[in-house]
């Protein structure tokens, strides 16, 4: 889904106006691409994020929370919040700053400049942020039979056995 957009349905903008006026929400689009959120781009000027789900919803204050308090660690800017986050019913949603550029291509960009970048965020003490900080492996997702048989065939040869008894009972 990545670079799919939309327009944005009325009740969209009207949210970013009320949450955060100034920005031309209605010449804004809607980008699909997010695993966990759309986002509503006013390009050059704000964007505003939206929860897909009901976990993301949950969760969006924390991630918020998050960004704030790396906020100026980096050499690259993030995205921090230019409004409170706003809660409905298993949706929420806030503004936040617009960071230009895109995402590489998968296998694509300048190895230089993400070693730079994960060398940057390896710095980083997460002891003062553990209460900001996703549970461990909240992104990796279920693991399938399909997900189960790549990572034994990257395996050398004399682990496959042990990984297949490690893996199998997480069989869904």
């Amino acid at each position: 889904m990545v670079g799919v957009t939309r327009e944005a349905l009325p009740h969209e903008y009207e949210l970013a106006n009320a949450l955060f006026a100034g920005p031309d929400w209605k010449a804004a689009r809607v980008d699909e691409g997010g695993q966990f959120h759309l986002v509503l781009v006013a390009r050059d000027q704000a964007v505003m994020r939206m929860s897909r789900t009901a976990g993301a919803a949950a969760d969006m204050q924390r991630r918020m929370e998050l960004v704030q308090a790396l906020s100026g660690t980096f050499s690259f800017q993030l995205p921090t919040a230019l409004s409170q986050v706003w809660h409905g019913k298993d949706f929420s949603a806030v503004i936040q700053r617009y960071v230009p550029g895109a995402a590489y291509p998968p296998h694509t960009g300048d190895v230089v400049r993400l070693r730079s970048v994960l060398e940057e965020l390896a710095a980083v003490d997460v002891r003062p942020l553990a209460n900001l900080l996703a549970p461990p492996f909240s992104y990796r997702g279920p693991w399938t039979a399909q997900k189960i048989d790549a990572t034994l065939k990257a395996l050398p040869p004399d682990l496959v056995d042990a990984a297949r008894r490690v893996l199998t009972p997480s069989l869904p």
